[in-house]
């Protein structure tokens, strides 16, 4: 996983065979780790019905954990095309989850994912089912609750809305670089260049030791989304270099990257530590 080898993981997983009545799930993290790595690769490799078989058991209703599960059940639904599953697991995750913001970040990761394969009416159905949620708080909403309203206005393409709302909680947040990378690009889509290019100076200040390439890859999410295919591409070479780590919503998952994956530059990254 760390270095984008998905193929290799049914090598590893057949390495330490365990069968289902040896998990202890509840009470063991790396037992879900192992299944949310084996499920994701699958995913990889375009093994989607291997994936839910595998998984379906751990989004039963009365399950309250099993998160991390439960988002790639929701990745395989939607490269599925199936809807209808999409909507079922919903809504077992709005009714059994103990804080509402678990279910706002579901909405977020759902509509992504419709976003990445292309459905942008189902993803925005999504987005709207956060955004309507959130205005029912009266402003009575934690930070991380406003980062994930930020980001669906953001996916939403209301980038007034979206900049706005980055502008009050950028100063309060603990996760500011891929923040102002999302307020450089709203300045740019409404218009403000001279706001985008006094973001990107910020960002660029905000260096330091041990950020793994992290200001590196907003700066080329940046450059993406304004259409410097040359900057994105340098930028996020140097960000896997400094090791960003390949994620279910980095690089080839990345809605913002994603007009770049079939350049050769893009497959580069992809394999760099091959």
């Amino acid at each position: 996983q760390m270095v984008n080898l998905p193929k290799e993981i049914d090598t590893i997983y057949a390495a330490y065979p365990v069968g289902d009545e040896d998990l202890d799930i509840d009470n063991c993290v790396e037992c879900e780790d192992r299944l949310y790595i084996k499920g994701m690769a699958n995913l990889e490799m375009g093994r989607t019905a291997e994936t839910i078989d595998l998984l379906t058991p751990y989004a039963r209703t009365e399950d309250k954990g099993y998160g991390w599960l439960k988002e790639v059940l929701i990745r395989a639904y939607v490269m599925d095309e199936n809807e209808v599953e999409v909507d079922r697991l919903m809504e077992r995750i709005k009714l059994i989850s103990e804080e509402p913001k678990y279910w706002h970040k579901s909405c977020l990761i759902t509509g992504n994912e419709f976003q990445r394969v292309g459905n942008k009416n189902l993803a925005f159905k999504y987005y709207d089912q956060l955004i309507n949620s959130l205005k029912t708080y009266n402003g009575q909403v934690s930070q991380e609750q406003k980062e994930l309203l930020a980001r669906a206005y953001f996916y939403r393409e209301n980038y007034q809305k979206a900049r706005e709302l980055l502008e009050l909680i950028i100063p309060d947040s603990s996760n500011q670089i891929p923040l102002m990378a999302y307020l450089a690009i709203a300045y740019h889509k409404t218009g403000e260049e001279a706001k985008a290019q006094r973001q990107i100076r910020i960002l660029n200040g905000l260096r330091a030791d041990y950020q793994y390439g992290n200001v590196d890859y907003a700066l080329a999410r940046y450059y993406a989304s304004v259409g410097n295919s040359s900057n994105a591409m340098s930028h996020l070479l140097k960000a896997v270099a400094a090791g960003k780590r390949y994620t279910p919503a980095a690089y080839h998952h990345d809605i913002l990257l994603k007009p770049y994956i079939d350049e050769p530059d893009f497959k580069r990254v992809m394999s760099f530590w091959h």
